[in-house]
């Protein structure tokens, strides 16, 4: 149950968004452009309705400590203006692939940083991720290619790299989350277990000794000290 809750619900969303996106860039092309564009808006239209359940799900302890609400909203709002805008925004589609790349790069950043708190070994893997899809960001704003085609595969494998990435980073944090939490458990339950065996045992509580009543204690009997009538 760990490992599921662990999950990141909306990034592994939209690592799936990017992957079926990388996907119609590679095979269609420039045709899949309109496709793309709505895929993108439903996957950020449902995210942003998720996060906004799952704040109303949380306690109200913690949810004040988080923006799920505020940024459902946002993840939302930016669905509905890919869609509504998407005739306008053909042309910059690989500028805002190319920024999307980018910026799920710079998020590798933050997987280590989390990682390296709750005990991974090495955060390697997200170093070498932030670089490849920095620099698959950097050529889809660039355009160094001629070929219109061969720049939307090139994209189009960009895009792929970073939702697998995405995917594969969540499930590694996942686990090693799941890891450190029952770690913390046996760590807890272990020194619950010495407080306990530190505790000295209470002694017994003695009965009180009886009172032995000697002759003096005894009161004399009246009727002995009656006269004789």
């Amino acid at each position: 149950m760990v490992f599921f809750r662990s999950i990141k619900k909306v990034s592994f969303l939209i690592s799936l968004v990017l992957i079926a996106i990388g996907y119609l860039f590679i095979s269609r092309g420039a045709e899949g452009i309109d496709l793309c564009l709505q895929i993108a808006a439903a996957g950020l239209g449902a995210a942003g309705l998720f996060s906004m359940i799952r704040y109303f799900m949380l306690q109200v302890d913690v949810r004040y400590k988080r923006n799920d609400f505020a940024m459902g909203v946002i993840i939302i709002a930016m669905g509905a203006f890919l869609y509504l805008l998407k005739d306008r925004l053909t042309d910059m589609i690989h500028i805002i692939a190319g920024v999307v790349m980018i910026m799920s790069g710079l998020f590798c950043i933050q997987d280590a940083i989390d990682g390296r708190q709750i005990g991974m070994p090495s955060v390697a893997v997200y170093l070498f991720l932030l670089v490849i899809e920095g620099a698959f960001g950097a050529i889809a704003i660039l355009k160094p290619f001629a070929d219109e085609a061969l720049h939307f595969i090139v994209n189009g494998i960009g895009m792929i790299v970073c939702g697998a990435g995405g995917i594969i980073s969540n499930i590694l944090l996942a686990g090693y989350h799941q890891t450190y939490e029952n770690r913390l458990r046996r760590d807890h339950e272990e020194k619950n277990r010495m407080t306990i065996a530190e505790v000295p045992a209470t002694e017994p509580v003695r009965e009180a000794d009886p009172i032995e009543e000697t002759a003096e204690d005894i009161p004399d009997d009246p009727e002995e000290e009656r006269p004789l009538e």
